[in-house]
C-alpha cells in the first residue's frame, strides 16, 4: 500500500484507479494535504480507500482547498483516525480558497474516542456519501450541500457562521449523544433545496432533537429561494422534552415547519414569512409562546397545537384541523376569549378548545371538512357579521361528518354573517333527507342570508325556507336541521284536497242526522 508525505500536492489531475489504498501518515505538526496550489487544474480521486491518519491527542487532519477554483472530487472511501484509536479524531476540511469540494464517498472515522467533523469553507462542500461523524462543526461563508440522508453525519449540528445549507435529499440529523440537533450562534443561516437538474420533489430535513439558539439573541433559520425546484422544503421537528427550543424560523412561499413530535414540546421563537405550519405525526402538544407572523396554512393533523397567552398565529390564511382519520386540537384555553380574524378559514375535521364559559368568534370563512367534515367547538361559538360559513352535503347516510358538514358546539352557538349550503362530490342535493348541519346546547342570532344550492332562502318564524325543482327545503334555527322534501304533484294535491272535502261533507251530514 504505498504512502504519500503530508504536503504532497495532488497537482496532476486524475489519479488513476489502480491507486486503490493511499495512506497518508501525517506525523508533522502541519498535517495538510494540499490540492493543485499552482495552477488551474481539477483534480479527482478515484479508486476505493483514502486512508489519513493523525497525531495523538490532538486535532488531526486540516484539508485545504488549494489557491485555485478548480473542484476537487473525491470519489474514494475515505478513513480517517487517530494513531491512538482510543483518543479523539477530528476530521477538520478547510476550504478557504473558493475551490469547490465534493465527497462521493462515504467517510468513516475510526477509534473508540469521539469523532468530529469540522469543516469551514467559503465556497461550497457537498457530501453525497455517507457520514458516520458524530458531531459535525459547520462554519465559513460558503454552502454545505447534502446529498445524502446522512451527510450530516450520525450526531448534532453546530452552526457557526452564515454558510448556506443545501437539500439534495432528504436528510435526518439525529442529534446523537447531545441534548440538541442543531446548535446555532447568533447568526442568519440560510437553509433551501438545490437540485442537480429541475424537480418537483419535496426534501426534508427531519431534526430528531431540539433546535438551540443563543439565548436573548437573535439565531434564524432562513428559509432561501430553491434552486432548481419547486418542491417544498420541510423542516420536521421531532424533540419532545421539557425545554424550549428557541430558533427562530424566516419562512418562504415553498417552506413548511413541521411539529412531528410524540410527546410535547414548546417553541419559544417566531415563525415568520410566507410557509405554513404542520402539527402532524405525533399524538404530543406543540405549545407556540411568541406572535407568530406566518401567512400559510396551518394543518392540525395529530395531536394539540396550543397557543399559550402570548401565542398567536393571526396570520395564518387557514387553520385546518384534520381529517376524519387523523383529526387534531387547536387549544386556546390560555385565553379569556379567542377570534379567528376575517382574513382566515377555518377548515377541517378536529377541536377547538376554548373552555367552558368563554367564547371563540369566527369573522372569516368556517368551512368544516377536507370535504365534508366537522368543527367540534368545546366552550361558546360566535359568528359575526362578516362570517361566510359554507355546509357541504355528500350523500344520504346521515352520518354528520361523512355524508354532510356539522359544527358542534358544547355550549351556545351564536349565528350570523351567510350561510351557503351546496353539493360535494356530485350528491344531488335535491331529494329528501334530514341533515343535521348544527349541534349545540343551546342557540341565538340569525343568519343574515341563506342559501341551497345556490338558491336564496327566506326566512319566518324561526326557519329559512325555499323551494327549487319540486323540492322544499328548510333550516330550522332552533334545532339546526335542514330538511329537504318533495312537493307533491298537483294531482296528488287535488286527490287529497278532494278527498278532505268529502271527509268535512260526511262529518257535516252526520252532524246534521243526529241532531234530527
Amino acid at each position: 500500500m504505498p504512502s504519500v508525505s503530508a504536503l504532497t500536492q495532488f497537482s496532476n489531475g486524475v489519479l488513476p484507479d489502480t491507486a486503490i489504498n493511499i495512506t497518508v501518515d501525517t506525523v508533522t505538526p502541519a498535517r495538510d494535504i494540499t490540492f493543485g496550489t499552482t495552477g488551474n487544474r481539477s483534480v479527482t480521486l478515484n479508486g476505493g480507500t483514502l486512508f489519513l491518519e493523525g497525531d495523538t491527542g490532538t486535532t488531526l487532519m486540516t484539508w485545504r482547498g488549494g489557491s485555485t477554483t478548480a473542484p476537487v472530487t473525491i470519489n474514494s472511501n475515505i478513513n480517517y483516525s487517530n494513531s491512538d484509536a482510543t483518543a479523539s479524531a477530528t476530521f477538520r476540511v478547510i476550504n478557504a480558497f473558493n475551490r469547490p469540494l465534493t465527497f462521493n464517498g462515504d467517510i468513516t472515522i475510526s477509534g473508540t474516542g469521539a469523532r468530529p467533523m469540522q469543516i469551514t469553507s467559503n465556497n461550497v462542500i457537498t457530501v453525497n456519501g455517507s457520514n458516520a461523524a458524530d458531531f459535525l462543526s459547520l462554519g465559513g461563508t460558503g454552502e454545505f450541500i447534502a446529498g445524502s440522508n446522512t451527510a450530516f453525519g450520525a450526531g448534532a449540528v453546530q452552526k457557526t457562521n452564515t454558510s448556506t445549507v443545501s437539500l439534495r435529499s432528504d436528510v435526518t440529523i439525529t442529534g446523537g449523544a447531545s441534548s440538541y440537533s442543531w446548535l446555532q450562534s447568533n447568526i442568519t443561516a440560510g437553509l433551501r433545496i438545490s437540485e442537480l437538474a429541475a424537480s418537483t420533489a419535496d426534501r426534508t430535513l427531519t431534526m430528531d432533537s431540539r433546535l438551540v439558539g443563543n439565548v436573548g439573541g437573535n439565531s434564524i433559520l432562513q428559509f432561501l429561494e430553491n434552486i432548481n425546484s419547486t418542491g417544498n422544503l420541510i423542516l420536521e421537528l421531532k424533540y419532545d422534552a421539557a425545554t424550549v427550543q428557541n430558533i427562530a424560523l424566516a419562512t418562504n412561499a415553498t417552506g413548511i415547519v413541521r411539529f412531528a413530535q410524540i410527546g410535547d414540546t414548546t417553541f419559544g421563537s417566531v415563525i415568520s414569512g410566507g410557509g405554513q405550519l404542520e402539527k402532524n405525526g405525533g399524538t404530543g402538544t406543540t405549545t407556540l409562546t411568541e406572535v407568530n407572523t406566518y401567512t400559510g396554512k396551518t394543518t392540525i393533523g395529530a395531536g394539540t397545537l396550543l397557543l399559550a397567552v402570548g401565542g398567536s398565529i393571526a396570520d395564518s390564511s387557514e387553520i385546518n384541523l384534520g381529517t376524519a382519520g387523523s383529526q387534531g386540537a387547536l387549544d386556546v384555553t390560555a385565553k379569556a376569549s379567542f377570534s379567528f380574524g376575517a382574513g382566515q378559514t377555518v377548515s377541517g375535521f378536529g377541536t377547538i378548545n376554548i373552555g367552558t364559559g368563554k367564547t371563540a368568534s369566527v369573522a372569516g370563512n368556517l368551512n368544516p371538512g377536507n370535504s365534508p367534515g366537522q368543527v367540534n367547538v368545546t366552550g361558546n361559538l360566535a359568528m359575526e357579521s362578516t362570517t361566510a360559513t359554507t355546509m357541504e352535503l355528500a350523500g344520504s347516510g346521515g352520518v354528520a361528518g361523512t355524508d354532510f358538514d356539522n359544527v358542534n358546539v358544547t355550549r351556545n352557538l351564536g349565528y350570523d354573517g351567510t350561510l351557503s349550503i351546496v353539493s360535494f362530490g356530485g350528491f344531488d342535493i335535491y331529494q329528501a333527507g334530514t341533515y343535521g348541519l348544527f349541534d349545540f346546547a343551546s342557540q341565538s342570532g340569525n343568519f343574515d342570508a341563506v342559501s341551497f344550492g345556490g338558491n336564496a332562502m327566506a326566512f319566518g318564524s324561526g326557519i329559512w325556507s325555499g323551494s327549487t325543482g319540486g323540492y322544499n327545503y328548510s333550516l330550522t334555527l332552533a334545532n339546526g336541521d335542514l330538511v329537504v322534501g318533495a312537493i307533491p304533484e298537483p294531482g296528488t294535491a287535488s286527490l287529497l284536497l278532494g278527498g278532505l272535502a268529502l271527509a268535512l261533507l260526511g262529518r257535516r251530514k252526520r252532524s246534521s242526522l243526529r241532531s234530527c
